[in-house]
C-alpha cells in the first residue's frame, strides 16, 4: 500500500504560485522546495518538469465564474445595481489574476496557452464580447437608453470599462503596491458612478438623497 503524500500537489501549486508572484518567474525551485521542506528533484518529480509546475500554479480558467451572471442578464432589477454587481465580480477576478498573466509573461509562455484557449477565441476578445452582449440586451430590455449604442458601439463601452478595472491592478502590479478590500470597494463605486454618469442611468436612493 503506497504511502500517503506528506504535500498535495497543492501545497505544491500554492507554493510555487506565492513565490513567483513574491520574487518573479526565475525564482529558483530551491526556493519552493525549502518553503515545503521538500528536495528540489521530488518537487520536479511530482509535475515532471518546471514548466508543468508554473502552469498549475499561474494557468487561468477559460471560464469565469462571473461569465455566467453576465451571460443569463441582465435581470429586472435596476440596471445601475446589476452594473455595479459586475464591476464587483470583474475587479476581484482580475484582482487574482492578473498578476498571474503578468508571472506568466515573465516566464516565457505563450498568451494562449495560459489563456487554455484550444482554439476557441481567445479570452480577452470572448470578455469583451460578453460585456458587449450583456449591455446591448440590457438596452433592448428597456434598462439602457436604446439609442446610446447608435453613438457610442457597445464593444467600446465594454472595452473601456475592461480597460477600467484591469489597469487599476496593473499598476498596482509594477509598483508592487496592495489594493485592501476597503480601497477595492470604493474603486467599485467610483467605477460605477462614473459608467453609470456615461450610460445616462438614474442615481441610486442614496445619492437622491443628498
Amino acid at each position: 500500500m503506497a504511502r500517503p503524500r506528506r504535500v498535495s500537489d497543492e501545497q505544491m501549486v500554492t507554493a510555487m504560485r506565492s513565490a513567483m508572484l513574491e520574487h518573479g518567474a526565475s525564482v529558483s525551485l530551491d526556493v519552493v522546495a525549502r518553503e515545503l521542506k521538500l528536495s528540489t528533484p521530488a518537487l520536479l518529480k511530482r509535475f515532471g518538469s518546471r514548466h508543468a509546475l508554473v502552469m498549475a500554479s499561474l494557468g487561468l480558467p477559460t471560464e469565469p465564474g462571473w461569465y455566467q451572471t453576465l451571460r443569463v442578464g441582465p435581470d429586472e432589477r435596476p440596471f445601475r445595481e446589476q452594473l455595479a454587481e459586475a464591476i464587483g465580480l470583474m475587479g476581484e477576478f482580475f484582482a487574482e489574476h492578473l498578476p498571474r498573466l503578468m508571472a506568466i509573461r515573465a516566464a516565457g509562455i505563450d498568451v494562449a496557452e495560459a489563456y487554455r484557449t484550444d482554439g476557441a477565441l481567445p479570452m480577452p476578445l470572448r470578455t469583451v464580447q460578453l460585456v458587449k452582449q450583456w449591455l446591448e440586451r440590457a438596452a433592448e430590455r428597456g434598462l439602457l437608453d436604446p439609442t446610446l449604442f447608435a453613438t457610442v458601439p457597445a464593444d467600446s463601452v465594454a472595452t473601456a470599462l475592461l480597460g477600467a478595472l484591469q489597469s487599476r491592478f496593473i499598476f498596482a502590479h509594477f509598483a508592487q503596491a496592495q489594493v485592501s478590500a476597503r480601497a477595492q470597494r470604493a474603486f467599485v463605486q467610483e467605477v460605477t458612478f462614473l459608467f453609470a454618469k456615461a450610460l445616462g442611468l438614474p442615481p441610486s436612493p442614496a445619492l437622491k438623497e443628498k
